[in-house]
């Protein structure tokens, strides 16, 4: 049986109005080595035996033979292999790799060489056989027409198929360029079968070996100059055959066992392929990255914006650092620093902390230049296992450390003063503050929380004592004392200690002063008439002015809250220990982790300890089963559904951007570039494409969350940002596969231009 054999073979192209006749009752047998010649008029079916030889076209009569072998049971997946293993095509419109280089273009051809010394240097023979040695770098939209047909021609050469299909291959050139290109195609004949389709016998006419005249769909005449060896090929009863049509038709094709270079060699095809089919498209694929770009942005500061609504304010939250466990007094008198201090030894903790429900809570700041009216917000935190990335830790109870979102990293430097407030500013009695030193920043990307504030233990505690249980107005009171005398006869009188105070006239500010040594109290006041001076808070303080030293350079650390100027007292912090409040009514422990602490907790409730871990404080404050129900719908499903809405978007968008390249997949599709190489490579473009926008989506939330200015939206957390890159990953890998299956579903030749003429 002859190599190919056409027997009885028919084609009908079917429309919607009518059916037409490609061709009929062809019977035609070729051989290895024969050079034929196609001519007929326009419409009279050559075309279309050349695409039913090549597989591009179905036929619905007849039998097709290769090698003795039957096609009628081919499904699409055979007619592919087919294609891959006999056929090269060589077009009128060459289907060129126009954006790859002449070299590119050959070297693809030889993916079936895995080593890839080899299959340069196999391209580069190629090329000087069809003298484009000296074109090797040049693109192929750069290229002439006739070094657009050696270079397909040479691709053909490459795939060294047994069969070479050339459809008008002279059609666009001049008659010099088409010599030289029939000469080159007899050349290659002498071991393939080389067909060819031609308007003009007589450009080709001295090198055919045979020369069939189509007319009507049918063979007009099938004139042989020179007959080819025949050689015999299996037949349909051969048992192997059979077994063989069996794998086919059941698509058990066999595996090629690759060694371990041999599949790096296939890696980086799908690499280099992936990343050819990105970069020599760049209007496409970098509107697709823009695409994305605009998707996970939008994602990103739309789920932002979303977790920014708050439901249920009301519900308290408590600051669950690890290991903290909360223990309430017992007795009205609380515990006293002895008595945390032994709770820690007793129980294994590594420290304690008193007055701890500022940790709770947001106090307020200032700077000395601003107004006292419009405080900023700030959270308190230990130095405990603290670290920052500017300056150092505070080491004195002055010092602090600011935890600040990079949006504002701006408004904050070294070495500068905020004071933290007493009380909300314009309160009667509310003219006090703490002063510290600026010694360390650490810079973060969230601007979700306010600042926040590192303070030493002792600096923490002396501001918590001062504004909770010591002094809790932070001011005092001037008074001219007349006498002991108990005068209760005017209302507008206040006693203290036996002594009848008439009037009240000047505020009192207090401050620690941490050089101060030994217990002294310093004053600004120099007041001819007025004896003492009365501190008032959780416990009443007397004061003479013998009893003070005079420091004039005293000032209040807070001048603009009232227009009277105030009498500063300065405490030495030992002085202020005694004059405070030494107890709280709760007090936190602190163990090494949440684990310590679980077994501190069993423990301490055995011996009748009131006790709470705080991560436990916030489960069950936590909001009820309604609640969380309308923030799931308020919240996250409207994340999703906008997420969704997008990815949709997205992904009607770039399938439709990425069907421009789809011509590109179907000349890969005739060059025997294996599917796995061709389906993994949309893979990769996509991946690659992928990379500047996350570059850039990155850029973006970070100039969001970094600017100066700073912004009115919620960082999600990088934890948040990566799970929707991986969302993107995963949409595009759905993406990649569904437009495969789209380019694989239809034939070859729905991919090229004018193949149906």
């Amino acid at each position: 049986m002859a190599f190919l054999k056409l027997q009885d073979i028919g084609k009908i192209y079917m429309s919607a109005d009518n059916a037409s006749v490609g061709i009929r009752k062809v019977n035609l047998s070729f051989e290895k080595g024969e050079f034929v010649a196609v001519t007929g008029k326009s419409g009279s079916g050559k075309t279309t035996l050349l695409n039913v030889i090549g597989g591009l076209d179905s036929f619905e009569e007849g039998e097709l033979y290769i090698e003795g072998r039957s096609t009628s049971h081919y499904a699409k997946a055979d007619w592919d292999e087919y294609v891959s293993k006999y056929i090269s095509f060589i077009f009128q419109d060459y289907n060129i790799l126009e954006s790859f280089t002449v070299l590119e273009n050959i070297e693809f051809a030889l993916t079936s060489i895995k080593d890839l010394k080899e299959r340069k240097q196999r391209a580069l023979d190629i090329a000087k056989k069809v003298g484009l040695e000296g074109r090797l770098k040049t693109k192929g939209v750069k290229l002439s027409g006739g070094e657009k047909q050696r270079t397909v021609i040479a691709r053909a050469i490459a795939k060294d198929s047994p069969i070479i299909l050339a459809d008008e291959p002279t059609g666009n050139l001049d008659s010099a360029n088409a010599k030289s290109i029939m000469a080159l195609l007899k050349e290659i004949s002498e071991d393939k079968l080389v067909i060819v389709v031609t308007h003009n016998y007589e450009d080709i006419k001295e090198y055919a070996t045979r020369h069939i005249r189509i007319f009507d769909g049918g063979v007009e005449s099938d004139e042989v100059f020179q007959k080819a060896e025949s050689v015999e090929y299996y037949k349909e009863s051969d048992d192997k055959y059979e077994k063989e049509k069996q794998y086919v038709f059941k698509k058990r094709l066999k595996r090629e066992n690759y060694s371990k270079k041999e599949r790096l060699s296939d890696f980086r095809d799908k690499i280099v392929l992936g990343w050819k089919r990105f970069s020599t498209r760049p209007k496409q694929n970098i509107l697709i990255s823009l695409i994305l770009f605009i998707a996970l942005s939008g994602i990103i500061l739309a789920i932002s914006m979303v977790s920014n609504m708050k439901f249920y304010t009301s519900v308290m939250r408590v600051n669950a650092l690890e290991g903290r466990v909360m223990v309430a007094a017992s007795t009205s008198s609380g515990y006293t620093y002895e008595d945390a201090d032994e709770l820690c030894k007793k129980y294994g903790a590594e420290y304690y902390i008193m007055h701890d429900t500022y940790l709770d809570i947001q106090a307020q700041y200032v700077k000395p230049n601003q107004d006292v009216n419009f405080p900023s917000s700030i959270t308190m935190e230990l130095t405990v296992g603290k670290k920052v990335n500017k300056g150092r830790l505070p080491s004195r109870p002055d010092e602090v450390a600011l935890k600040v979102p990079y949006n504002l990293a701006n408004d904050y430097s070294l070495g500068e003063t905020i004071i933290l407030l007493d009380e909300i500013p314009g309160v009667r009695g509310s003219n006090q503050g703490m002063e510290y030193t600026v010694v360390g920043i650490d810079l973060y990307v969230d601007n979700r929380q306010p600042v926040g504030i590192y303070l030493t233990p002792e600096g923490y505690d002396y501001y918590t004592r001062l504004i909770r249980l010591g002094l809790p107005n932070l001011s005092g009171y001037v008074y001219n004392i007349e006498g002991r005398e108990q005068d209760t006869s005017s209302s507008d009188d206040w006693f203290l200690s036996g002594y009848k105070i008439p009037y009240r006239d000047e505020y009192v500010s207090l401050r620690i002063d941490y050089d101060l040594e030994g217990k002294v109290a310093q004053t600004n006041a120099r007041i001819r008439d007025w004896q003492g001076i009365c501190v008032t808070g959780g416990r009443q303080t007397w004061f003479t002015f013998e009893d003070l030293e005079y420091n004039a350079d005293l000032k209040p650390v807070v001048s603009k809250l009232f227009s009277r100027s105030s009498i500063v007292i300065s405490l030495n912090p030992e002085l202020f220990n005694e004059l405070t409040t030494q107890s709280s009514q709760q007090v936190s422990l602190m163990f090494e982790n949440d684990k310590q602490a679980d077994k501190a907790i069993e423990k301490m409730t055995k011996d009748g300890y009131s006790v709470l871990k705080a991560a436990d404080i916030n489960a069950m404050s936590d909001l009820t089963i309604q609640q969380k129900f309308i923030n799931f719908i308020s919240t996250t499903l409207i994340s999703i559904v906008f997420s969704v809405t997008i990815s949709l978007v997205v992904v009607v968008t770039l399938m439709k951007l990425m069907t421009i390249g789809k011509k590109d997949i179907s000349v890969f599709r005739t060059m025997g570039i294996s599917d796995s190489v061709v389906k993994s490579s949309t893979y990769v473009q996509l991946m690659i494409a992928l990379i500047p926008a996350i570059i850039l989506s990155v850029a973006f939330i970070l100039f969001l969350y970094m600017a100066p200015f700073g912004v009115v939206i919620s960082f999600i957390g990088w934890s948040g940002v990566i799970m929707i890159m991986l969302g993107m990953l995963t949409i595009l890998l759905i993406l990649a596969a569904s437009y495969n299956r789209l380019i694989y579903r239809n034939k070859i030749k729905k991919g090229l231009r004018r193949v149906n003429k």
